[in-house]
């Protein structure tokens, strides 16, 4: 067998205090205090990062990294829930937080990896073979972690951890033990997993575009790839038929999947062929069921969720894996400013001249005024409040928390904020934007958004928050994608009520991008085939008909609607 290629701590002489003994371990395992995430988290770091520095018999270490899978779960489990809120970029003690997690999963890793290398010189040790499947299936298994928590937070993946995932999966496909059957770890479930289902459900997690998720998509993307990533091929038979949901591989880069080359590429030592056209199928077809009204059944897509939101995730899935990326516009590097609000309701109210909205409109004015949402984050809250787990101690203090007092009812300039961010390249879609300094931007991924030049004050365009990065402390970058030049404030009521009406904004036809007249409303507002009532700023009550949604995202939806014609609309009393 061949040596590995796969990076490992030196081994040196540490302050800290490890115990080798795997009874010993386990005691003290148990001991810990699990309920505090951050002193059990910092305890448990230390003695993996010794472990790994330490000369250990190949054996002993691989029982004593098993020993410390359950707990490392445990703690991280508790340290993400504070990170599942966070807005962005990170505040320095979720950003250290972060940081922890990904350490943590390293040394984790970095555990399993020391144990292969070590069994692979151990030339003339009996049986090291047979261990081969479960440490390589372990280590891939940790730096599929690592990456998946990354991604949870928008962070980039740490430089080598793509190479060594590859290089494992060369390893396990030379040794030819990719199909062996392996315990799964805690959390896997109960059926045996392998080489290549771990490998496949980490590609194809990159695959699926993890940075332009809501937050916490990916963990429901990774649940169902553990269902059904068998369903995808690998083969170093470059040569395909149909290009459509294929990509390349090359097991020396230090990076995921690539998409195929519109020329078919030379074959190569290093380069598989990766096919996943019988998992889009396979999506679609729960999609078009989801379509019919069938349920979604966490025993098919192997997680438990709204059927709409089990139906927002395959569709962008499909989308996804279905087909290359290609980027049709070229992007050209600028410098500039630019003020953004974020939300249906800081939209309305900055495009009305920060109006409060009425919810009973007055039909002889038809002024149309917007809203003022309780449910906006408020200028100067506290990120971190209350977040007692997340006080993790490596080599700096952490931040003290700052409270901060709020009015009882605050008023819609205090709820609404508009920040500055610097343009860092355009397309003709869209832009690249850069926030530094700690701007509290929050903003997610599907947030609608309010942009406004710095020449074009008072003009506000409508675009989408498609893709966030965090790519240093303190920084946050921002693809976004324009909806419309400019919106007009609206209201939806229902038809011939004055009450119970809600924001909307009417979006023009923009045929440079064919994109029809639409509404933009709050999720779960409208149904197709329903008849509303549209008011806009100097324009008598329309009676409409809502028609097909365009896109579904957790900040709104998007529809296609058609005027009826009515008593009002006619002149008629």
């Amino acid at each position: 067998m061949n040596d590995i290629a796969i990076v490992t701590p030196g081994k040196r002489v540490s302050a800290w205090v490890a115990e080798t003994d795997p009874k010993y371990a386990q005691a003290w395992l148990a001991s810990l205090p699990m309920a505090d995430s951050g002193e059990s988290a910092r305890e448990i770091y230390q003695a993996l990062y010794t472990l790994n520095r330490q000369e250990i018999d190949p054996a002993r270490r691989l029982e004593l990294m098993d020993l410390y899978v359950a707990p490392v779960t445990t703690v991280v489990n508790g340290l993400q829930g504070g990170l599942s809120r966070a807005s962005f970029p990170l505040s320095p003690r979720r950003r250290q937080v972060a940081d922890f997690v990904r350490q943590l999963y390293m040394e984790m890793a970095a555990g399993y990896k020391c144990t292969l290398k070590d069994l692979v010189k151990a030339r003339f040790h009996w049986g090291r073979r047979q261990h081969y499947p479960q440490v390589s299936q372990r280590a891939m298994a940790f730096l599929g972690e690592l990456l998946l928590r990354a991604c949870q937070v928008y962070l980039p993946a740490p430089a080598g951890v793509w190479k060594d995932i590859h290089e494992l999966y060369r390893f396990a496909e030379t040794g030819e033990w990719l199909d062996v059957p392996i315990d799964p770890l805690p959390g896997e479930g109960t059926s045996p997993v392998t080489m290549r289902e771990t490998y496949l459900r980490i590609l194809m997690l990159a695959l699926a575009r993890p940075y332009q998720m809501p937050q916490g998509e990916c963990l429901l993307v990774q649940r169902y790839l553990g269902r059904w990533a068998g369903k995808v091929r690998i083969g170093a038979d470059l040569r395909v038929a149909n290009p459509a949901a294929c990509f390349l591989i090359d097991l020396g880069a230090d990076g995921p999947p690539l998409s195929l080359p519109r020329e078919a590429p030379a074959q190569g030592v290093s380069l598989r062929l990766l096919n996943a056209l019988e998992l889009v199928r396979h999506t679609h077809a729960f999609v078009s069921r989801l379509n019919k009204g069938g349920p979604a059944r966490p025993v098919d897509v192997g997680f438990e969720a709204l059927d709409t939101t089990v139906h927002d995730v395959l569709q962008r899935l499909t989308r996804a894996w279905g087909f290359a990326a290609r980027r049709q516009h070229s992007r050209l590097k600028r410098k500039g400013n630019v003020s953004l609000c974020a939300g249906l309701g800081a939209i309305h109210f900055f495009m009305n001249d920060q109006k409060p909205f009425a919810q009973e409109p007055d039909d002889e004015d038809r002024t149309v005024t917007l809203p003022a949402s309780t449910t906006g984050e408020q200028v100067g809250a506290d990120d971190d409040q209350g977040d007692e787990a997340m006080d993790i101690a490596l080599d700096r203090p952490l931040p003290e928390a700052v409270g901060k007092s709020q009015p009882s009812l605050p008023t819609p300039s205090e709820l609404y904020r508009v920040d500055r961010w610097q343009i860092r390249d355009v397309s003709p879609r869209g832009l690249l934007l850069v926030g530094e300094g700690g701007t509290p931007v929050h903003v997610r991924v599907g947030e609608l958004l309010g942009v406004q030049r710095a020449d074009q004050i008072g003009t506000w365009s409508i675009a989408v928050a498609r893709r966030l990065s965090n790519p240093a402390p303190g920084s946050v970058e921002m693809g976004i994608e324009f909806l419309a030049p400019r919106a007009t404030p609206a209201a939806v009521c229902r038809h011939g009520s004055r009450q119970g009406c809600s924001p909307a904004l009417s979006l023009p036809a923009v045929k440079s991008l064919k994109r029809p007249t639409s509404l933009l409303v709050e999720r779960g507002l409208l149904a197709a085939d329903e008849d509303v009532d549209l008011i806009e700023e100097g324009r008598p009550r329309r009676r409409v008909r809502i028609l097909q949604r365009i896109e579904r995202t957790n900040g709104y939806e998007q529809w296609l609607f058609v005027q009826l014609l009515d008593e009002q609309d006619t002149g008629r009393p």
